[in-house]
Order: structure tokens, then C-alpha cells, then sequence
């Protein structure tokens, strides 16, 4: 009996130590995916914005979002449901950063579709949208489809939306005109075209950032 005390004694004492470990283990977690992040971000830089697909195995992605002169090089997703990338990432893995996901109402011939990210103390995902504050900030954006097409995302438009706000304004607003009356920050596009995508993430605990983009077959 005093061996089996002895040894439930020394599994409680590992888990107490593993426990107290585990802040440590997710910040290493944390570190080790940015660097995988940045080497990616080499990688598809040096190959001059080709993606290798094959690499994302999971069912629910979908593309290649890449917007140059940022870190917001990423796999996109597209679930059952909003909720499930708000903790995973692109893998499916947990992750409390999330993913970047379209919503899952979307389909790509939508007239106008929105893809989600967190913006994170770490400054990943989509917290380098709010460079689109700055006048002078205009720098190319695409996606790579995993089907192999591919499309440039035009920015007209940046706004400030109040979180409650958000649903309606993706359903009372359709089009070019209409985004970029209510921005805080309009560009002047080259493209005529009435597909529209959104970008948006968390400015604040009440609002949000959104970049209107149009969607241009390359």
C-alpha cells in the first residue's frame, strides 16, 4: 500500500510541475509558430508569391492571403461555422490566436464575402490592418486560391464599425459606393467591379477594423 501511495504521490507531484509549466510551454508554442510564420513569409517571398498548397492539408482551407509590406502572410479557412477558428488555427490545431477564416455563410461568387482574424497583442494575424490608417499606406494584396486561380484585392475603403454594428453593416451595404461612403479612409481604385471582400478584425472591445478590397481575376 506504501508503494502505491508513494507512487500516486510522485503522478500528483508531475502534474502539479507540468501544470505550473504550462504558461512557459504555450509561450514556447507561441515563439516557435512566428518563427515558422516568418520563414514561411521567406519562403513565398522568394519564390515571388508562388504558393505550395499541398502544404495545408486541411479540408476547410481554401487560399493565400498574402498583403506585402506586413506580416499578413496566411492560410485561409473556411468552416462549419464562425465560432471554430476563433480558437484554432489553419491547421485545426487550438490555438488561441485563431485563424484566418471566411464566414461560413460565404461562398466565393458572393458579391460580397468577409474573411475574420484576431488582432493580437503579439501583432499577427490581422493587427497590421490598422496600417491602412496611414494615408500613405497602399500596398498590393492577393490570394491564391488552392484551385489554382487567382485574384489581386483592390483597397477602397477602411472603416471603423461599432461591434453591434458589424452584422448590419454587411447586410445593409453592397456596394462600392455605399462602402466607401461611410470610411474613415477612401482610395481611389483603378478597377470597376462588384465583388467585394472584407477584411476585419477587433480594433477595440466595441468596434471594429474593416478594409473594403475589390476582387480582380489576375
Amino acid at each position: 500500500m506504501r508503494k502505491i501511495a508513494n507512487r500516486i504521490l510522485t503522478f500528483s507531484a508531475a502534474l502539479v510541475a507540468l501544470y505550473s509549466l504550462s504558461p512557459a510551454l504555450e509561450e514556447v508554442r507561441d515563439i516557435v509558430k512566428e518563427v515558422n510564420h516568418e520563414v514561411e513569409i521567406f519562403e513565398i517571398k522568394k519564390s515571388e508569391g508562388r504558393v505550395d498548397h499541398s502544404k495545408y492539408i486541411n479540408e476547410d482551407y481554401i487560399g493565400f492571403l498574402i498583403i506585402e509590406d506586413t506580416n499578413i502572410y496566411y492560410p485561409i479557412v473556411q468552416g462549419e461555422d464562425n465560432d471554430f477558428y476563433l480558437t484554432h488555427d489553419w491547421n485545426g490545431k487550438s490555438d488561441r490566436l485563431g485563424g484566418i477564416f471566411m464566414d461560413y455563410r460565404n461562398s466565393l461568387e458572393d458579391n460580397v464575402m468577409t474573411l475574420y482574424g484576431h488582432y493580437t497583442m503579439e501583432n499577427n494575424r490581422f493587427s497590421q490592418l490598422e496600417k491602412f490608417v496611414d494615408e500613405d499606406f497602399l500596398p498590393k494584396m492577393f490570394i491564391s486560391f488552392k484551385d489554382g486561380r487567382e485574384v489581386k484585392l483592390s483597397p477602397f475603403a477602411f472603416s471603423i464599425i461599432g461591434l453591434e454594428d458589424m452584422m448590419q453593416y454587411k447586410d445593409s451595404y453592397s456596394t462600392y459606393e455605399e462602402f466607401k461612403r461611410i470610411s474613415i479612409r477612401s482610395f481611389d481604385s483603378e478597377y470597376n467591379n462588384e465583388n467585394i471582400l472584407l477584411l476585419s478584425t477587433c480594433a477595440s472591445p466595441t468596434t471594429r477594423y474593416v478594409l473594403s478590397t475589390l476582387v480582380i481575376e489576375r
